[in-house]
């Protein structure tokens, strides 16, 4: 890996990073869909330069091509105003502490499984001739992975249904009735 490459995977992962953190942070749902759109870049440049092409393409035109205008398309249906509502002070901040603890205790599990996995990982520069190929894209979507991908995109459907829900009620409650 040249000094280039080493800097770009770093400002990209560090660019991922962050603006993962503005979509979970991010008060206004439309600075969220743009976050996870810059998200959404970030690791597609990753996954080119891990020589997975066909993942990296299928980020941008899967996730940012459909995805996030999907929930930009919904978000201006709910209205891009709209905030979380705010909880009192003090209760706020024990569910904000209760969540950095339970955020600390998953990521010092997940590093640790990682260590201690990490020993059996093969090095990238001896990567399998088919990793990041459409061939074993294809075989692990759908030979090992199929029950997950048909859950997400359930999960995905029943999010439309329920965001186009929502609007609808706003609209009669806040509307004017034709009757």
């Amino acid at each position: 890996m040249s000094v280039f490459e080493g800097v770009l995977w770093t400002v990209h992962a560090v660019i991922a990073c962050v603006a993962a953190l503005g979509v979970v942070i991010a008060r206004r749902p439309l600075r969220a869909a743009f976050a996870l759109l810059v998200h959404i870049y970030a690791l597609a440049v990753l996954y080119l330069q891990l020589h997975a092409h066909a993942l990296g393409v299928f980020q941008l035109l899967v996730y940012a091509g459909a995805i996030v205008v999907l929930f930009v398309f919904v978000i201006m249906m709910i209205g891009p105003g709209t905030q979380l509502p705010s909880l009192h002070r003090r209760q706020g901040m024990i569910w904000r502490t209760l969540g950095g603890a339970l955020l600390g205790l998953v990521m010092g599990a997940l590093i640790s499984i990682v260590l201690e996995d990490s020993r059996s990982w093969p090095d990238l520069g001896s990567k399998p001739s088919s990793l990041g190929t459409l061939e074993a894209l294809a075989w692990e979507l759908f030979e090992r992975a199929w029950l997950p991908f048909e859950l997400v995109s359930a999960l995905l459907l029943v999010a439309v249904v329920g965001a186009m829900t929502i609007a609808g009620q706003r609209s009669l409650i806040g509307g004017k009735s034709s009757s």
